[in-house]
């Protein structure tokens, strides 16, 4: 019931006969085309999920009124057992009525462990740190279900802007693109440089990420998503409502536009742009050949690892802290190092309140480069917080890499921070701080010369507690680039 009139569908790329189709219910089939109707029950659809209403979500006994609306899907993702679900009650401000709002249902990180066909595993994930709009797209990390990425556009009429009917938009927030670590329960946001308009699909290609927006698609070579460039040429500037990765074969990139057609696009192959050292515009180069995902998260006394490789060496992952709880920034200092892990792993340690980072590097075959992933979390009265990364890993663009000392700075000590960054070509560059939408400095344009590193210090005195996001942009030639880092003044 309840279903929009675009209504979500999705086939799972691991089982073309495993179909899921919500509405306010979640329904799940696994029988393709040999699925029946409620006529004979043997086959049918069955429901695995109640999205409930605005003011009970996931609550399957609610009932929808004049001030409380059916929770109905906007997007899904979908691959083997795990799903996401995204909705909203109140989806469209213009005809329906108000407030709008917004959330993600799954069955990753639940009470049991998801079973396709059950309701095991099933909630509301709580969401912090994901603006109230519509969510427009879902996509999984294939080799770590705990991160899944969404975009978000307005409202459910496309083109109405929020505040078109001057309702309340204090939750609105900024940002087209944002990423959870821990299934859904903490959001951070990973929209860097990409243009400011409404972000309408996702998916995830190894360690890439594609994103249709209203304008075209764009790509991110960084899970961070810290820098994005338009994917290929020959695409019109039109939304792009619908990615998919052809099953089977995740070369080739399917998008849908609105208006103009279905377009494909071919990537170059992985190992022959890692040996060559890529373009930054679709291939995989080799600062980002080494992995294919890479994620750290932390939950009931166990660190737990993800690691997907392309390269066939191990890496070497390092666990460090930056913090003793929330007042004191410290000098980095190493909690575990482990060497030549393939594969994801658990490390079963209860780690006291405070800023922590897992970084790991990887050698690329045929190359003298490494390829360095970095995450960030807080351990907050035992409890995990996804945070936005300090640490950019490389890169084949203009700015080969950037990073800063540590995620947190200030506190009782006072303790600086320091920007570091390094351009494969000469240029001009400029650093600005930003807390939220102020900038409080921005320093002197300066210009760089290729393969050089820089150093700028960020005093922490004067500077307010809060988060603080660090641009660098680098115009060499025509071209500007940008990436953005975070860190904690506390």
């Amino acid at each position: 019931s309840a279903a929009s009139f675009s209504n979500p569908f999705k086939m799972d790329p691991t089982d073309a006969k495993h179909l899921m189709a919500p509405g306010r219910e979640v329904f799940e089939t696994v029988y393709g085309p040999d699925t029946t109707s409620e006529l004979d029950g043997s086959k049918d659809w069955k429901q695995v999920f109640d999205l409930g209403t605005r003011k009970s979500p996931g609550t399957g006994a609610s009932t929808s009124g004049s001030d409380d609306s059916d929770n109905k899907a906007s997007a899904l993702d979908l691959k083997g057992d795990k799903a996401y679900v995204a909705y909203c009650g109140f989806c469209d401000v213009m005809t329906e009525g108000r407030p709008f709002e917004s959330g993600i249902a799954t069955n990753v990180g639940g009470s049991a462990p998801a079973k396709r066909m059950t309701s095991d595993g099933w909630h509301i994930a709580a969401a912090n740190g994901l603006p109230e709009r519509y969510i427009t797209g879902v996509a999984m990390d294939p080799a770590n279900p705990n991160t899944v990425y969404v975009t978000l556009g307005g409202y459910g009429r496309h083109w109405a802007p929020p505040g078109a009917v001057r309702e309340d938009t204090s939750k609105v927030g900024t940002g087209h693109v944002f990423r959870s670590t821990d299934a859904g329960e903490h959001f951070t946001d990973v929209t860097g440089n990409l243009p400011d308009v409404s972000a309408d699909s996702i998916v995830v290609r190894g360690g890439q990420l594609v994103v249709g927006t209203d304008i075209g698609t764009f790509i991110s070579n960084d899970p961070a998503g810290s820098t994005w460039a338009v994917l290929g040429s020959g695409l019109p500037s039109v939304p792009v409502f619908h990615l998919s990765l052809k099953p089977g074969d995740d070369n080739t990139l399917v998008a849908a536009t609105y208006g103009r057609g279905v377009y494909t696009y071919k990537f170059a192959d992985a190992a022959a742009a890692a040996a060559s050292g890529g373009n930054g515009k679709g291939s995989v180069c080799a600062a980002t050949a080494g992995f294919r995902g890479f994620s750290a998260t932390y939950k009931g006394g166990n660190l737990r690892v993800g690691i997907s490789r392309r390269s066939p060496a191990g890496a070497t992952v390092e666990v460090f802290r930056h913090s003793l709880g929330e007042r004191r920034a410290i000098r980095k200092t190493l909690v575990k190092r482990f060497r030549n892990r393939k594969r994801s792993f658990d490390y079963r340690k209860r780690l006291a309140d405070g800023i922590y980072s897992v970084r790991a590097g990887i050698a690329v075959p045929g190359s003298h480069v490494r390829d360095y992933r970095s995450r960030t979390f807080e351990v907050k009265h035992g409890r995990y917080h996804g945070m936005r990364d300090f640490y950019g890993h490389g890169s084949c663009g203009t700015i080969r890499s950037f990073k800063l000392s540590s995620p947190a700075f200030g506190g009782s000590t006072q303790r600086g921070l320091q920007i570091a960054y390094r351009l494969a070509r000469s240029g001009t560059v400029t650093v600005t701080v930003k807390r939220a939408r102020t900038i409080t400095t921005r320093f002197k344009a300066m210009k760089a010369r290729a393969h050089r590193t820089y150093r700028l210090n960020l005093a922490a005195r004067g500077l307010r507690r809060g988060t603080y996001s660090v641009t660098v942009t680098a115009r060499s030639g025509r071209s500007a680039t940008s990436q953005s880092l975070a860190s904690t003044r506390l």
